[in-house]
């Protein structure tokens, strides 16, 4: 969302979202004795959400004042 143009400032705001479930070959070795842990499927799921907003107020015709925040949660 954001502001219209004759708006006396300027401001936008916003959500994403991602989410991926990615497909990898699982060909490793264990670490504490060596073995290998076979092949098969494993499954990476990533999600990502965050939350911004940002405002620019004209100070002068010549000089704005903008600041900003966002908020971001991810796991893996």
């Amino acid at each position: 969302m954001t502001s219209s143009t004759d708006f006396m400032f300027k401001w936008i705001a916003g959500v994403t979202w991602y989410h991926s479930l990615d497909e990898a070959a699982n060909t490793g070795t264990r670490s504490d004795s060596g073995a290998s842990t076979g092949f098969g499927k494993r499954y990476q799921d990533q999600k990502s959400k965050a939350i911004f907003a940002n405002v620019t107020y004209p100070v002068t015709d010549k000089f704005r004042a903008t600041g900003g925040i966002r908020y971001t949660d991810e796991s893996n």
